[in-house]
């Protein structure tokens, strides 16, 4: 295995294994919510701890999907110029989720 592929390899693995908690947290949180007033709504998400999860996992989450993508076309895809649309399509959509996560919270932990 190359020293790319297997750092590649790593991170898809590491990151996996930290989405697995970060899942469940929101899933059990997402539970939480549904039973709570909009005032408690808005108490809770506006914790910093909240905060800080969904950025750790926009992140997180974002960086795995777009390395696992970016292997399927290098795998998939022959035509070189649709490769490297794609690689940029693909990066323009994480980073522009990420900047509106990233302002998101900002506004939120401001307010």
């Amino acid at each position: 295995m190359s020293n790319s592929g297997k750092k590649t390899w790593l991170f898809q693995k590491y990151s996996s294994i930290a989405l697995i908690p970060l899942v469940s947290y929101f899933l059990v949180k997402i539970l939480q919510l549904s039973s709570m007033t909009y005032e408690q709504i808005i108490v809770e998400a506006g914790s910093i701890w909240f905060l800080l999860l969904v950025l750790i996992f926009a992140i997180i989450g974002l960086l795995h999907m777009r390395l696992g993508l970016h292997e399927v076309i290098e795998d998939y895809v022959h035509s070189e110029l649709s490769k490297k649309m794609l690689f940029i399509a693909i990066n323009l959509f994480v980073v522009s989720i990420l900047v509106i996560v990233s302002l998101s919270v900002i506004l939120i932990s401001v307010n």
